[in-house]
């Protein structure tokens, strides 16, 4: 039978067998890298076709819920791993829910559990808040560590984030592997293969603005922890009445009902009045340069690092941020 025509009749098998436990903070890509090695497959397609019924892209399961109701015949009845748990510890869900609406957040809750039998995703999964990195990316000590522990390394969620330059735990700047987004739609590339190939010195992430970064690098780190805290708590902050309110409060507009707008001149006095320095605030323009109109910047479409960066002006840290009353 060709390609083609096994996929139009290719069903999941159910429960899989041999179907790793994830590791903490592993994506979800790389929870289906280890399956397909273990798997004993020779074709990436062949795992795929197992895994989906279908010939999906694997680039949607780097950060995203897609697919994830799949989990549940993956895992089969009675597993010790649950789809919620996968929802919320390996995948980027808590930060998409952070400016998502609560009935959205229920909606992708119950299809993944299977209360609703639905696979349409609701369309702020494609959100502007999170954005990948474009290559596949992690931390040398990190994997030192993995390899150590485990036995593998593997493709953590929070490196793959836009913002991340460095590490929340060891304080070392994040690398780029040789793949990029693109080569991982169709193929499974699990961090240990990659990782032996690559020599470590020679990954020096390369952009226009490295300058910046080792320049300014404990406030990247900061950045890279503040992003750390709410990918583990940002569940307990789901909605985006949670966070307009707060930055109405804190902004001084305690009647105002709704996401608020900043100008870039306000903005540059609160980093200045923070002691936030001119590199950090230039590389958020850079990040918000795209939402800006007659110098005026509107919350509810910057991404992530921005929101933190900005929450750290503020308040110090995101915690900070969110225990405003």
């Amino acid at each position: 039978m060709k390609y083609h025509e096994w996929h139009k009749t290719r069903k999941p098998v159910g429960r899989l067998p041999l179907f790793p436990s994830p590791y903490p903070g592993e994506s979800i890509y790389s929870l289906l890298c280890r399956y397909h090695v273990r798997s004993g497959n020779v074709n990436d397609w062949y795992t795929i076709g197992q895994l989906f019924g279908y010939n999906s892209s694997l680039g949607s399961t780097l950060l995203s819920p897609y697919h994830l109701e799949k989990a549940r015949e993956w895992l089969g009845s009675g597993a010790s791993i649950s789809t919620e748990t996968l929802l919320q510890k390996n995948t980027a869900f808590s930060l998409f829910s952070l400016t998502a609406a609560e009935n959205d957040l229920s909606r992708i809750c119950d299809m993944i559990s299977g209360k609703v039998e639905s696979t349409t995703y609701p369309r702020w999964v494609q959100t502007r808040l999170v954005h990948s990195s474009g290559h596949l990316r992690y931390c040398p000590e990190c994997a030192t560590a993995q390899e150590k522990l485990y036995g593998e390394a593997y493709w953590q969620v929070l490196p793959q984030l836009d913002g991340v330059e460095y590490c929340p735990v060891h304080s070392a700047r994040i690398k780029n592997s040789t793949i990029t987004l693109k080569d991982i739609r169709h193929r499974f590339y699990p961090a240990s293969n990659v990782l032996k190939l690559i020599s470590h010195a020679d990954q020096d992430s390369k952009d226009n603005q490295s300058e910046v970064f080792n320049f300014d690098r404990e406030t990247f780190v900061r950045l890279a922890q503040g992003m750390d805290w709410l990918h583990q708590n940002g569940s307990q902050y789901k909605g985006s009445k949670k966070i307009y309110r707060r930055y109405n409060r804190i902004l001084g507009r305690i009647n105002d009902r709704h996401w608020p707008a900043i100008n870039q001149n306000e903005l540059r006095r609160i980093f200045s009045e923070n002691r936030q320095t001119e590199g950090s605030y230039r590389y958020l323009m850079s990040k918000v340069s795209s939402v800006m109109s007659d110098g005026t910047i509107f919350l509810y479409s910057i991404p992530l690092c921005a929101h933190v960066m900005i929450m750290n002006a503020v308040s110090g840290n995101p915690q900070n941020f969110y225990a405003v009353p």
